[in-house]
């Protein structure tokens, strides 16, 4: 079974693969490890050493279609990534130059990312909300309604020629549509102070 790697410190890591290679593994055993074998978190600085050290006591090269293949079987996905466009044409040890400087790149990376302050969170909408005054639209109303009705109408009727109010006003021209008269003309005035007499004027007096 293939030892863990991930979780351990560089130092502690080395250690433990050199315990686990010198303790009499079976070449079988030891190739399986080897095929299992992966970088893990561990800086790949450190994986490329013990994959090596591996590589060496299973008699592998790794200057080699199978060594090449190997080692991008133990590195990282991101890392594996970044590695597709270097050609495997030249030697191993220009491929995992290459790689090395990709691994540190790709970590300094997530180091500053990680770094980044947290996005502050957006404004609750009630904050805005509250500092808002509904507009009381029935006073409105009451206002635009109130405004007309205050000032009174100073022209003449063209009904009955009196002023101050407008025909559709007219108390004598009600009348005489009650009554079916259509000579307003000279009844107007006669329906209009048949509904409300007019106060005599000091002609009269």
């Amino acid at each position: 079974m293939s030892p863990v790697f991930d979780q351990l410190a560089p130092s502690m890591l080395l250690q433990k693969l050199l315990a686990t290679f010198n303790s009499g593994d079976s070449p079988h055993e030891l190739e399986e490890q080897l095929r299992t074998f992966r970088q893990g978190s561990a800086p790949l600085h450190d994986a490329l050493q013990l994959w090596r050290d591996l590589m060496a006591r299973t008699g592998l090269r790794t200057d080699t279609p199978e060594g090449f293949f190997l080692f991008r079987t133990m590195i990282t996905n991101d890392l594996r990534i970044k590695m597709l466009s270097v050609v495997q044409s030249q030697s191993f040890e220009k491929y995992a130059e290459t790689a090395l400087a990709h691994d540190t790149h790709l970590r300094a990376e997530k180091k500053a990312i990680a770094a980044l302050p947290a996005p502050r969170a957006a404004a609750a909408p009630t904050a805005i909300a509250s500092s808002v005054v509904p507009m009381d639209v029935d006073a409105v109303a009451r206002s635009a309604s109130g405004s007309s009705t205050s000032k009174r109408f100073t022209g003449r009727c063209f009904y009955c020629k009196f002023v101050g109010h407008r025909v559709a006003e007219c108390r004598g021209k009600a009348a005489d549509e009650k009554t079916g008269r259509t000579d307003h003309k000279d009844k107007g005035l006669a329906a209009v102070e048949a509904v409300s007499p007019l106060p005599s004027s000091s002609s009269e007096n």
